[in-house]
């Protein structure tokens, strides 16, 4: 018996093409049976959607990708077995509205701001990747009180606020937190108000933080040394695991790791790697033996950071935990006429 069906059809609409080719009553007896649909690129209604899931009562996973004729998705309370839902790229989407009882793992990722309506206290939603504008302000603002099982959060942003996000409430089971800001996109967001995010994850046990940009356009600590922020203490006593990708010489990104140095009384690894992360251009130069190829100003700021760490972080460090400083190799990475670091600004 059929039990997987894969729908890439570029008709009018999935409607219109199972009036064409099944009677009514096969199509509701057909969608009893398989356990994921995929919707790609298909021409279709937020009520034709409804109608479809209401009858699909067997669904485990449903995607949706690139459907352009919805505002507003809702999954109805009858899809029991229902555990995975995937929307991506729906231009018109702005409101997802899920009451399956047992989706426990969802990937939303659209090019605007979305609204998640997950089930307040009741939501099941353990699993979360996000990745639209202001996603980590949403995070801060919205999600914790929608979805207080959340144990795993994905967060990939572009186009953050300056003004400094609150978190309206806590996120108690959250253990692993991941947090992409596209700085490119975000060039002035301030690294030290994600303090509030953490300090509201008390189960947290590990961070990553990936804040790659293809120019340092924050405030260095060099250029501004004096009066380092600081957070009232909370003290969190879960975290464990904490690294960062394209750390620089930011001094609100300084702020931020000297305030988890002074919260985090179970941390036993602090990883601070200073070469960019996944969606920064490297020189397609590699050659075996040699390390891939970095713009200038990419090692410029990075030596800069090697530094600030060295200055501003490591006398932080407890003899307790293990600080890793992963750094552009001198053998590959040689820049000539670099001056005083601490003072030369990152050129072309």
């Amino acid at each position: 018996m059929l039990s997987f069906i894969r729908w890439e059809w570029r008709l009018d609409s999935i409607s219109l093409f199972c009036k064409l080719c099944l009677p009514s009553h096969s199509w509701v007896w057909l969608l009893e049976k398989p356990d994921e649909i995929i919707l790609n690129m298909v021409r279709i209604t937020g009520n034709e959607i409804g109608w479809l899931l209401s009858n699909s009562l067997a669904l485990e996973r449903f995607t949706l990708n690139g459907c352009s004729d919805i505002y507003r998705l809702k999954i109805p309370c009858n899809l029991r077995r229902l555990s995975y839902l995937e929307v991506v790229y729906c231009s018109e989407l702005k409101v997802i509205e899920s009451e399956a009882p047992n989706i426990s793992n969802m990937r939303v990722i659209a090019r605007f701001h979305l609204q998640l309506l997950l089930g307040g206290a009741a939501s099941p939603v353990k699993h979360l990747f996000m990745y639209f504008p202001g996603s980590v302000r949403y995070t801060c603002a919205k999600l914790s009180s929608d979805t207080p099982n959340l144990e795993t959060l994905y967060i990939e942003s572009t186009k953050e606020m300056v003004n400094r996000p609150m978190v309206s409430s806590r996120f108690l089971q959250l253990q692993y937190l991941k947090i992409h800001v596209i700085m490119d996109n975000s060039p002035r967001y301030d690294y030290f108000f994600l303090v509030s995010l953490i300090d509201a994850s008390p189960s947290l046990t590990t961070l990553l933080l990936d804040v790659s940009q293809q120019r340092m356009e924050h405030v260095s600590i060099f250029e501004d040394p004096t009066e380092l922020r600081q957070m009232p203490e909370q003290m969190h006593g879960k975290l464990q695991n904490v690294q960062f990708s394209g750390f620089s010489s930011a001094k609100s990104l300084i702020e931020l790791t000297r305030h988890i140095l002074g919260v985090s009384t179970s941390l036993k690894k602090l990883v601070l790697n200073t070469r960019p992360g996944r969606n920064v251009y490297v020189r397609p130069d590699h050659k075996i033996g040699k390390c891939f190829g970095m713009e200038r100003n990419h090692v410029v700021e990075a030596i800069r950071a090697a530094m600030a760490i060295d200055i501003y972080i490591r006398p932080k460090v407890p003899s307790t935990v293990n600080l890793c400083v992963q750094a552009p190799c001198s053998r590959c990475h040689v820049v000539k006429d670099l001056g005083d670091p601490a003072t030369s600004l990152s050129t072309h």
